[in-house]
């Protein structure tokens, strides 16, 4: 008999489930990415004008470099006006997900009613002391849905 992946068996660690849901994330990404097709918005906008401004200036230093991350304005390009009415119009679902045996909550959102969708799935992942709350809490998840973007906030297990 050909011997088999009985992932069943295999112990769930939070380490192992956060590498499930960072894989899940990474599918996510790649599927936005082949979506995307023509002029739409993209979360990148910023990065690739900061970058281009930043390329402009010193040619020899790309984003891979740890200095250029010192220096770049995240903070040139600014919201639109009505970011916040936009964002107020946002419905954010509380879903569950079963990942190999772990019953994992998340929080999904999609650009409201009259704001174009930009093919971009955002992964918003918390840090040890939190929860996807946060993300809500702190508007980003009603932001983000405002730009045109699909946003998942993921409670990490453990």
């Amino acid at each position: 008999m050909a011997p088999s992946l009985n992932l069943s068996k295999v112990p769930m660690t939070p380490f192992r489930v956060m590498a499930v849901v960072a894989g899940f994330a990474a599918i996510f990404l790649v599927i936005s990415a082949i979506r995307t097709t023509g002029p739409q918005q993209k979360l990148g906008a910023v990065f690739h004008h900061a970058s281009d401004a930043f390329k402009r200036d010193t040619m020899s230093r790309t984003m891979a470099d740890a200095n250029y991350w010192k220096n770049v304005n995240l903070e040139a390009e600014d919201l639109p006006a009505d970011i916040n009415h936009t964002a107020a119009k946002v419905q954010v679902n509380s879903k569950r997900v079963n990942i190999m045996g772990t019953n994992t909550f998340y929080r999904e959102a999609h650009p409201p009613d009259g704001v174009s969708n930009s093919g971009e799935v955002v992964v918003l992942l918390h840090g040890a002391a939190f929860k996807s709350e946060t993300w809500l809490n702190l508007n980003t998840i009603n932001l983000l849905a405002a730009m045109g973007h699909q946003v998942v906030a993921i409670d990490l297990p453990g």
